[in-house]
Order: C-alpha cells, then sequence, then structure tokens
C-alpha cells in the first residue's frame, strides 16, 4: 500500500518545475493493520486530504479501511512497473527531489528492469527485498506529474510555478517525521 507520501511543486534555480516528496513514511511488521490506517488518515487529514491511492496488494481491504475513517481510497489502475518506468525521466533529468531516506534510495537502486519471453519488461525489486518506499514515493511525485495521486492540489502548484511564485503545500506546517 501506498503510505500517505505527498508531495508538492516548486521552482527549481533554473525556473523548472521540480516535484518535491515532502512526507514519506513506513511502517515494519510487526503492527496492527488497523493502527496503521489510523496513523496514516491522521497524516492525510495534517495535509487536508481525503483521498489517497493504492495499490491492489491487499485486495480491497485497504479501501474499506480508509472508508471507516471517512478517506477515500482508489486503487491504482497502473502497476508499480508502469510507475517505475514513468519517474525514471523525472529522476535522470532532475525534475524531482527526494527525501534524505536511506531505505527509500536503497529501494529504488534495488530496482531491476527485466524482460520476459514475450519480449514485455518490467520494472521490480529482486526477490526477498522490497519496494512499499519506492512504490509510494513514485506514486506522489508522479501524481504531481498529472498521473492521478494528490491530483487535490496540483492545479494550484502549477499556476504558483507558472505565476513563478515559492513553491509550497498550501495550509498548515506539514506534520513531524
Amino acid at each position: 500500500m501506498r503510505s500517505p507520501s505527498p508531495s508538492r511543486t516548486t521552482k527549481s534555480g533554473n525556473g523548472t518545475c521540480v516535484a518535491v516528496l515532502d512526507y514519506l513514511i513506513e511502517r515494519r511488521p510487526p503492527f496492527s493493520p488497523d493502527a496503521v490506517v489510523a496513523e496514516y488518515v491522521q497524516a492525510l487529514r495534517a495535509y487536508r486530504l481525503t483521498r489517497v491511492q493504492a495499490d491492489h496488494y491487499a485486495g480491497r481491504w485497504v479501501v474499506e479501511a480508509f472508508g471507516k475513517h471517512g478517506i477515500t481510497c482508489e486503487q491504482s489502475a497502473e502497476p508499480k512497473s508502469t510507475l517505475y518506468g514513468n519517474l525514471l525521466p523525472l529522476l535522470n533529468s532532475g525534475r524531482c527531489e527526494l527525501l534524505d531516506h536511506l531505505r527509500l534510495h536503497a529501494q529504488l537502486l534495488g530496482l531491476e528492469r527485466r524482460t520476459a519471453r514475450g519480449g514485455r519488461d518490467s520494472i521490480d525489486h529482486v526477490p526477498g527485498s522490497h519496494d512499499d518506499l519506492a512504490n509510494a514515493a513514485a506514486g506522489a511525485l508522479l501524481g504531481q506529474q498529472g498521473n492521478g495521486l494528490f491530483l487535490l492540489y496540483q492545479r494550484e502548484y502549477e499556476a504558483r510555478c507558472a505565476a513563478g511564485a515559492a513553491g509550497g503545500r498550501p495550509g498548515d506546517t506539514p506534520p513531524p517525521v
């Protein structure tokens, strides 16, 4: 599941718009799934978000768990391999900024492109490793590029960039990490 990872768009020193990852959280087992959802809901509310997007890993349970807290959770139509492939140009062109998060960096660097017998490419983590943070970050950063996550703020950020204003998330200070 993609955890709350709000991102924003700001202007870089050379004047181009850059997607910035502001918040990323991970809970590793053992944990109570319901308690984790409640914690993530608090973070979403701190960012004034009422919608979140998740992968299909836990099926409908995630959608129902967030729904109990009044958060609309949609399951992503895009497989994570597509997210990773779409993130690559952002990373290579410097149009996104990541948090200084060692596990996120390790997960991104651990992704591999594989070609199946039919010639179809996929990007995924190696067997036995994890990619939860990479998946969450890719979804949030690509949402700033128009692929669906956190579209609530996208237009406002694009308008700020177009007007040359400083970037930043509307509203109050983000929750502590």
